[in-house]
């Protein structure tokens, strides 16, 4: 199964020169319910005057927060991918 959300606008966190950037990122994470495993796919915002929040900096509790999700899950896998689903690390 694949849950897909929106509006969260993930981004990734990165160190360039010694400066933090944030750029637009798809966020995928496997997650568990009820013994039952799914994936989570968060779009990201498309609008040049959204950079988006930088998920990769979050703890699972804080993503679990942000999720649209009435149940509770854990957070096996986390994984971010570019505009063009280029895979990011």
């Amino acid at each position: 199964s694949v849950l897909v959300s929106g509006h969260i606008h993930p981004g990734y966190r990165l160190m360039v020169g010694g400066s933090a950037i944030t750029i637009k990122a798809w966020f995928i994470s496997e997650i568990n319910t009820y013994n039952k495993t799914m994936y989570w796919v968060v779009i990201p915002a498309f609008s040049s005057l959204i950079e988006g929040m930088p998920l990769n900096s979050l703890s699972d509790e804080d993503l679990k927060k942000m999720s649209p999700f009435k149940f509770n899950f854990e957070i096996i896998s986390k994984k971010f991918y570019l505009l063009d689903l280029t895979p990011i690390e």
